[in-house]
């Protein structure tokens, strides 16, 4: 065997096993890219999932707020009523003058 028997010896395995690493090289590049891509998918979807619910409980909250808000206003329409009736009221009686003892604190 000649010098240049062993070094086309040694290219052939070289070329054999450097073709045969390149194709697991690509293999494993595409396959990372399809799981990468599967990943990331469950991970937005899992995401999109959770900023639903974000978007559902700030809607339910904005809604019960709002609605407290309409009620506490309300009543506090229904008790400025009331308040002004019973100012209309005490000045009414006290316009009147049926007690005596109004009388006397009325002239002091």
């Amino acid at each position: 065997m000649t010098w240049e028997d062993v070094f086309r010896l040694i290219l052939a395995a070289l070329a054999s096993v450097g073709g045969a690493g390149a194709i697991i090289l690509w293999l494993s590049t595409w396959l990372g890219k399809i799981w990468a891509a599967s990943i990331i998918e469950s991970l937005r979807q899992g995401d999109r999932i959770e900023l639903e619910n974000i978007k559902y409980r700030l809607d339910l909250l904005k809604t019960t707020s709002l609605r407290y808000s309409k009620e506490q206003l309300t009543l506090y329409n229904k008790l400025w009523i009331l308040l002004c009736d019973l100012k209309f009221a005490a000045d009414n009686l006290w316009d009147l003058n049926i007690n005596p003892n109004l009388r006397f604190l009325q002239e002091n």
